[in-house]
């Protein structure tokens, strides 16, 4: 399977850090905005997966589920852990 080499994975931290200084230079506060958007999209995942009824939304979600698991097997682990 595929993996993510460790110069990959930091160009692409370091963009992701550089785009994120747009938001403010202080990396903890950055930090906690990418948590807060990572807690938001579980939580409203969540939500969608147990109490809608299955639709198009449904397989989005689970689509997406999906593929955020492939990313933890590409990058060894989260993604948004280690920004």
């Amino acid at each position: 399977m595929f993996q993510c080499t460790k110069s990959q994975l930091k160009n692409l931290l370091l963009y992701f850090e550089h785009k994120l200084q747009i938001i403010s230079n202080n990396a903890k506060f950055n930090g906690f905005i990418v948590f807060l958007f990572h807690l938001i999209f579980q939580i409203i995942s969540l939500y969608i997966l147990l109490f809608t009824p299955i639709s198009y939304t449904f397989y989005i979600v689970i689509a997406i589920w999906s593929i955020i698991l492939l990313s933890n097997f590409y990058f060894k682990g989260c993604f948004l852990t280690k920004l």
